[in-house]
């Protein structure tokens, strides 16, 4: 079997210095897209006053949208057909419009699609449609870190932390609940070290600085379901990275683990040791533990493999078809979120959106790694520049983050909420700004190829 080695990095590439990020100087609309990502991230509003008072949700959504019709030279619409990952929501997203009146409720799909979804969507596509180069993916990264590092720091400080489920944990009053924020936390984390891979000086602080914050903020949430993500997360980034020297892989992973020790509540590690007691996990015993839950929901996906029982219908088929209706405890019914993303999309949307989300996730995780060999190439024949530079890492770390989610989705639900779609805007971005640079360099190749050398030249002209 013949093994195909990348082609290497030439010497003086290698020793060479990074190259530094460029200085951002965004126009009005990757602004309100970096604020907009801090806001639905992070849900800093909820908790101050001031901002929420300003209701900065609407406000920069109206701004987003106005600058795109505003200044459609802003923006690249070619982006939307580029690349699988936006075909694949938009695909999803016309499952979820046109399944809405099979399912169990018009009314409970309807008003979701029109009060939530819709707005979700607009903002995935504006997102898409506004990353046209490097320094724009460069801002919106940077957003995504930025507002799970706010997010952290107000787990930290203003975020109740309650006694139950074995100890003490952050307690939320907005979007998420703790599981969910130990979701957006691991998801960051690798995004976090491509920063340090590719920031200045300050970058990089203010990246290690964010996984500290990570670090003490996921103790904090007392998910165990991070604590899995975490553990995924932690060795692969060691063996992903080989490229870093082994101390400061340890003292990166050091510094996250020091802080799940440091911020770790009372009964934290107590709570964390029931996943090793699978078989007492009321997750795995009781009639609304996730098991069942997961049963339960593979079976609607089965029963209505077209659109499923539709969009935001989950809790209404647990006490409309549920098999619970025979056997219930107590015969009591209670509607109860799918506390997973796959079984919320598979049993909400049916087979065909759920081979669609498995794919934008298999994209990331498995598809980005193959471009890797050919922004190595690009790197040795042109130099290393921030943007292959950058690409070259994304290619490395934004697989992770895919995995991450992957992990960790499977206790929560957020097939419709915005830090999937956010991710996957920049997913499409590096996809984007990639495929057009490798175009641009056989365009050059081409060109050099085709020039006649000028001893050749000379001749011919003599």
């Amino acid at each position: 079997m013949m093994v195909h080695s990348s082609p290497p990095v030439p010497a003086k590439v290698r020793k060479s210095s990074i190259p530094l990020p460029p200085k951002l100087s965004p126009d009005l609309l990757r602004i309100v897209l970096f604020l907009f990502t801090i806001i639905s991230i992070s849900t800093v509003q909820s908790y101050v006053r001031a901002i929420g008072l300003l209701r900065p949700g609407i406000t920069l959504w109206v701004l987003a949208l106005g600058m795109v019709i505003l200044t459609p030279a802003s923006v690249r619409w070619k982006n939307v057909g580029a690349t699988w990952p936006p075909k694949a929501i938009a695909a999803i997203a016309a499952i979820a419009f046109v399944g809405a009146p099979f399912g169990l409720s018009v009314g409970a799909s309807g008003s979701f699609l029109l009060d939530s979804y819709s707005r979700v969507l607009v903002l995935f596509l504006v997102f898409v449609i506004a990353i046209r180069k490097i320094e724009d993916l460069y801002l919106l990264v940077w957003g995504f870190v930025l507002a799970t590092a706010t997010l952290a720091l107000l787990a930290l400080t203003v975020m109740n932390v309650t006694s139950g489920y074995g100890g003490n944990r952050v307690e939320t009053t907005s979007l998420y609940d703790a599981n969910d924020l130990g979701m957006i936390f691991m998801c960051t984390v690798p995004l976090c070290i491509l920063l340090i891979e590719t920031g200045d000086r300050l970058g990089r602080i203010l990246a290690v600085l964010a996984i500290g914050l990570i670090g003490l903020a996921t103790a904090v949430t007392g998910s165990r379901g991070a604590f899995i993500g975490l553990m995924v997360v932690l060795p692969t980034l060691f063996l992903v990275m080989g490229h870093v020297s082994v101390s400061r892989r340890g003292a990166l992973s050091l510094l996250l683990v020091m802080g799940l020790i440091v911020g770790a509540p009372e009964g934290y590690w107590d709570r964390i040791s029931t996943i090793f007691e699978i078989g007492k996990d009321y997750n795995v015993t009781d009639p609304y533990g996730r098991v069942e839950i997961a049963k339960r929901g593979l079976g609607y996906m089965l029963d209505r493999p077209l659109f499923g029982v539709g969009v935001n219908n989950f809790p209404r088929a647990e006490y409309t078809i549920s098999p619970l209706m025979f056997n219930a405890p107590n015969g009591q019914i209670r509607e109860i979120a799918p506390h997973n993303t796959y079984v919320q999309v598979g049993a909400e949307l049916g087979l065909i959106a759920f081979v669609l989300w498995m794919s934008i996730i298999l994209t990331a995780v498995i598809g980005l790694r193959r471009h890797s060999r050919a922004i190595r190439r690009r790197i040795a024949v042109e130099g290393l520049t921030f943007e292959s530079h950058f690409l070259s890492k994304s290619f490395v770390y934004f697989p992770v983050t895919y995995l991450a989610f992957a992990v960790t989705s499977y206790f929560v639900s957020h097939a419709f909420t915005p830090p999937f779609y956010i991710l996957t805007a920049l997913l499409s971005g590096v996809l984007v700004i990639h495929r057009k640079g490798m175009r641009q360099f056989r365009a050059r190749a081409k060109l050099a190829r085709e020039e006649p050398a000028p001893s050749v030249a000379l001749a011919r002209t003599g």
